[in-house]
């Protein structure tokens, strides 16, 4: 499920994981840096989101699990630039071929297809030799989770270093304002997401993934309830943007499971009367959609099982 770096039990095994999560974020933030230093010596103003910034950021004391890949978000007109500092790091827009053991360059018709029907481009990879004591590799191995690793038949270990590079954060996201709003990351020289357009984003992503493409993590909730933590969230845009974007379902269902968790409650409540599903489209309204995150069946409503049929109560 992608947390089990937050747990800190007894067991000896939880240790090995953390240790190597915290060797791999290292490897990863060092390409970050890397990368980011590229691309501002090209004229490129690049801005992190996701996992690069908020893992350093909320969880200092380890990460809730490996990152898959670094997320990165550069202006359209900058992008013929960022994608020249990136091929001169070494990277490759490449997929790894588990048959061969290596990287193999997409071909290009491939990366056409992509580029031309998203608002990112084909990943950028390289691969890093990464060095782990025996018991932590055995216990990487066996983790079902995936892992940015490959693993030689010598006992060696790579990183399967990625760059995600984005030029919006959806279709039909403007991308400017998020740059005029932006902070400063915990990755040198960049830019960052600020808190409340981080909490939109990886919500209503979340949730749309959960729905559409069985995504089963839960690392994104550890994000989720990071920002609540931690931030002042100016509401007033979270709200302005459920609103533009028909957003509200993506958003109530999820941050009032992240509210929960919290033993005093963090959200005001008339936020979640400004969220309610019922004041939009509901065509992306799924639910809760915590059944099949936790392996589980939602009960059927007390309602519906009055006699003579009833109605659903109202949203508190």
């Amino acid at each position: 499920m992608k947390i089990d770096g937050l747990f800190r039990a007894a067991d000896p095994r939880s240790g090995l994981l953390q240790s190597a999560y915290a060797r791999i974020e290292a490897m990863q933030q060092a390409s970050a840096a890397e990368a980011v230093q590229a691309l501002l010596a090209r004229d490129v103003t690049p801005l992190a989101f996701k996992g690069v910034d908020l893992t350093p950021r909320y969880f200092a004391d380890g990460s809730p699990s490996a990152m898959n890949d670094i997320d990165l978000l550069v202006k359209r007109d900058e992008i013929g630039r960022a994608r020249t500092a990136l091929l001169g790091l070494g990277f490759r827009q490449a997929y790894f071929d588990e048959t061969r053991g290596a990287l193999v360059d997409a071909d290009i018709a491939d990366i056409a297809d992509v580029e031309r029907m998203h608002y990112e481009l084909y990943p950028f990879r390289r691969i890093l030799p990464i060095d782990f004591e025996p018991a932590v590799a055995a216990e990487l191995r066996a983790s079902p989770a995936k892992q940015p690793l490959v693993f030689d038949d010598d006992g060696g270990a790579w990183l399967v270093d990625e760059i995600d590079l984005h030029h919006s954060v959806a279709l039909d996201v403007d991308p400017q304002p998020l740059f005029a709003r932006a902070r400063m990351s915990v990755v040198p020289g960049a830019l960052a997401l600020d808190a409340a357009d981080h909490l939109w984003l990886i919500t209503s992503r979340c949730y749309n993934e959960v729905a559409l493409h069985g995504k089963r993590s839960l690392r994104d909730f550890a994000y989720i309830v990071g920002i609540l933590r931690h931030e002042s969230v100016d509401w007033s845009r979270v709200l302005a943007v459920a609103s533009e974007y028909e957003m509200r379902p993506a958003l109530y269902y999820y941050l009032r499971f992240a509210d929960s968790l919290f033993s005093n409650r963090v959200v005001d409540p008339e936020v979640w009367s400004r969220l309610d599903p019922r004041q939009g489209s509901r065509a992306r309204d799924w639910g809760w959609q915590l059944a099949c995150l936790f392996d589980t069946l939602d009960a059927f409503p007390e309602w519906a099982k009055r006699p003579g049929g009833g109605h659903p109560p109202a949203c508190p």
